[in-house]
C-alpha cells in the first residue's frame, strides 16, 4: 500500500512536469513562485478530478527551520514528495521585461544565495532523514546558463525545447531521490 501511495505521488508530480514542459510557452514566468504556483493548481485539480488521497502545499514548512517549496502530503499529513525549485530566466529578457540587474537569480553552489547543488544536497538529506518518501529538486534554467554544469549524483539535464526569449534551449536539472 505504501509502495502504492509512493507511485501515485510520483506520477503526479512527473505529470505536472510533463504539463509544465508541454504548456511552457503559454506561460510568462517571472521568479520562482509563478512555476511553483502553475505546477501546485495543476496538481490540486489532478488530486480533485482523480480524487487521489493527497493535499497540495507550497512553502510547507514540516520541522523547525525547514521548508519546502511544494509537498505533497497523505491523508495522515506525512510528507510523500517533497520538491525544490529554482528558476533562472532567460538573460536575453534582462532590461526587457526584467530589470537586468536582477540576474543571476540563482548560483551553481552557493548555499546562501539560492544555490543549486545545496538543493539538491538538501532534498537528498530530507528524504534520508525520513521527512519524505520521495524528493525532487528542479532547476529550470530558461535560457541554458548553468547546463554545462556537471549533472549532480541522482540528476539529469533535459532538453524542454527552445526558450520562448531567444534561440536558447531551455535546460532542466531534474534531481530525483526517494526512501525505497
Amino acid at each position: 500500500m505504501i509502495t502504492e501511495m509512493i507511485q501515485n505521488s510520483m506520477q503526479l508530480f512527473e505529470n505536472a512536469l510533463t504539463y509544465l514542459k508541454d504548456n511552457y510557452k503559454s506561460y510568462h514566468f517571472f521568479v520562482e513562485r509563478d512555476i511553483v504556483w502553475t505546477l501546485q493548481l495543476y496538481m490540486i485539480k489532478e488530486v480533485e478530478t482523480q480524487q487521489l488521497p493527497f493535499k497540495i502545499y507550497d512553502n510547507h514548512k514540516f520541522v523547525k527551520g525547514k521548508q519546502a517549496d511544494l509537498v505533497i502530503l497523505n491523508k495522515d499529513q506525512s510528507i510523500d514528495t517533497l520538491v525544490e525549485m529554482k528558476y533562472e530566466p532567460d538573460h536575453m529578457r534582462a532590461n526587457v521585461d526584467i530589470f537586468a540587474g536582477k540576474f543571476p537569480r540563482v548560483y551553481w553552489n552557493s548555499k546562501r544565495d539560492g544555490g543549486v547543488e545545496p538543493d539538491i544536497v538538501q532534498v537528498r538529506s530530507f528524504v534520508e532523514q525520513g521527512f519524505a518518501s520521495l524528493g525532487f529538486s528542479i532547476f529550470i534554467d530558461e535560457g541554458s546558463h548553468f547546463f554545462r554544469k556537471t549533472a549532480p549524483e541522482g540528476s539529469m539535464w533535459v532538453n524542454w525545447g527552445q526558450s520562448p526569449y531567444s534561440n536558447k534551449i531551455i535546460s532542466v536539472l531534474i534531481s530525483k531521490f526517494t526512501s525505497l
